[in-house]
This record gives structure tokens, C-alpha cells and sequence, in this order.
């Protein structure tokens, strides 16, 4: 992980904290319940299917499923499944994330759940975002490599330096 980033053995331990948000751990030890849903874990292009006029998905491979945050399917789909020459490449990922955070509040409204709208910032969600984006670097680095290595070792080496301010961003929505 740090050969991939250019770390410092300081950043690796901060990665440490990374860990704790993901995992909806507050500073004082207690979990919180803020943002949190159930996520497919393993959300790339090769555990979704597609009928034949590509207007219907559905997901499978729920080997890891479990409570998380659930814009870390969407880092680990841009991650592991958008070609590098793609939208991403071009820091399209920030239309693609609005995108994503207007269609989820506009959901959780019609679902009646306008309080946890009210409370999940956009900025919120990018510093979670980010953190997924870390972890899944982390993750890869001792698991082997494959989607988007390049875009993503980029985007990490540009969170890691402010990692800190991420995860106090995305602990303010709790």
C-alpha cells in the first residue's frame, strides 16, 4: 500500500482510522447508526446482469453483504469496473457522485425517510466516498490488483495528504 502511494509509515497509520469510520466506530468507541445500510460488498460489473434491452439489473454474488455505508458500493464500482479512459479519468466522478446523492435523497424522501435526507450532506457523502476509495486500495494492495488501478492509486495519493480532515468530515455527519 505505501510503495503504491508514495506514503509515509504516518499516513499508513492513519488509514488505521479509516478503518473505525467505515466500520461506524465514533472516537469514543460507540457505534452510531448514521448512514449506515445494507451494502452487496462486492458491487463491480462482473456481479451484475443486464436484460437484453439494458433497462432492468439485478445484482448477485452476496458473498459479502453486510451493514456498511452505501456509497462504498459506488467507490468500489468506479474503482474495480470503469475503464481508466472513461469519465473518471477526466474527474467526472463528482457529476457522477451528485448524480448518485440527488437520486438517493429524492429516494429516501419518497420512502419517508426525510430526516436521514435532511442529515446526509453531499460533502458527507464524498469524505465517505473517499474513505472507500482508500480501503479498497488497501484491500487490493494485499488481495492483487484489477479494475482501475492507476485511476485509483491517483485519487488516493490526492486524499491521503488530508486524510485526517476526510474522516473528521465524515464523522460530522453523525
Amino acid at each position: 500500500f505505501m510503495q503504491m502511494t508514495s506514503s509515509s509509515w504516518g499516513d499508513l497509520k492513519a488509514v488505521s482510522d479509516v478503518d473505525r469510520v467505515l466500520k461506524g466506530l465514533k472516537a469514543d468507541g460507540t457505534k452510531t447508526r448514521a448512514h449506515r445500510t445494507l451494502v452487496h460488498g462486492d458491487y463491480k460489473a462482473e456481479n451484475v446482469l443486464f436484460d437484453g434491452d439494458m433497462q432492468r439489473c439485478a445484482a448477485y454474488d452476496f458473498q459479502y453483504t453486510g451493514e456498511g455505508l452505501g456509497v462504498r458500493d459506488v467507490a468500489y464500482m468506479f474503482a474495480s469496473s470503469v475503464h481508466d479512459t472513461s469519465a473518471l479519468q477526466f474527474n467526472m466522478d463528482d457529476d457522477l457522485l451528485r448524480y448518485y446523492h440527488d437520486k438517493l435523497l429524492q429516494e429516501l424522501r419518497r420512502h419517508g425517510k426525510s430526516a436521514a435526507a435532511n442529515t446526509y450532506s453531499f460533502e458527507v457523502m464524498v469524505a465517505q466516498y473517499e474513505l472507500c476509495l482508500v480501503d479498497y486500495l488497501r484491500f487490493i494492495a494485499g488481495w492483487g490488483m484489477w479494475g482501475n488501478v492507476r485511476w485509483l492509486r491517483e485519487r488516493c495519493k490526492r486524499i491521503l495528504p488530508r486524510l485526517q480532515d476526510v474522516i473528521q468530515v465524515a464523522r460530522s455527519g453523525w
